[in-house]
């Protein structure tokens, strides 16, 4: 059974589209904070994934791009912000990771919003075009309907037509006998 949520969607894609970017922006900066104040060899990097995977409600088709750019740029701000530590050569790499999945992730998130767009306007079409073949139908049992109904007057008609023909000639041929007797 489903779950009627019309009602309450207008709802979230207002509650989406108002707090969704400033969830993100806050959690993006509480990641470069955390980073940047953590030892070099810590890997936090991975959390820029957390704002990423949040853009993916967003209606707009291109915000996990710019949250990507953006997550990247703080990801390799905050590597030359921290102190200098003896892991340097495993803070380059976690970095390098870190922007590899963050571009990935953020392809794979483009690629899921636009086939499910695509997806839905399939979806779309599909029904109008259920819908259509539906009404060509019931046009069509209409119009056989009728059709039948056209076909019931023609033989009702024929038999009239039959039964006027054979009275007249009823008429007729007594006539031709009364003509026949008087004479």
């Amino acid at each position: 059974r489903r779950c009627d949520l019309s009602a309450i969607m207008p709802l979230s894609g207002l509650m989406h589209r108002r707090f969704m970017p400033l969830a993100v922006a806050l959690l993006t900066i509480t990641i470069f904070v955390f980073d940047v104040i953590t030892p070099v060899g810590v890997a936090l990097s991975i959390l820029y994934v957390l704002p990423l995977l949040l853009t993916f409600p967003s209606p707009r088709e291109r915000d996990q791009f710019y949250v990507c750019l953006i997550a990247t740029v703080l990801l390799w701000l905050g590597l030359f912000l921290k102190p200098n530590g003896l892991h340097w050569e495993y803070a380059v790499v976690n970095r390098v990771l870190g922007t590899l999945v963050l571009c990935l992730l953020g392809y794979g998130v483009y690629q899921l919003k636009r086939t499910q767009t695509s997806l839905t306007e399939a979806e779309t079409r599909r029904a109008k075009a259920l819908q259509d073949l539906m009404f060509e139908r019931e046009e069509r049992s209409h119009a056989e309907t009728a059709f039948l109904g056209a076909e019931e007057n023609r033989h009702r008609a024929e038999k009239e037509y039959l039964g006027s023909q054979l009275r007249l000639e009823g008429i007729i041929q007594s006539a031709m006998d009364a003509i026949i007797t008087v004479d």
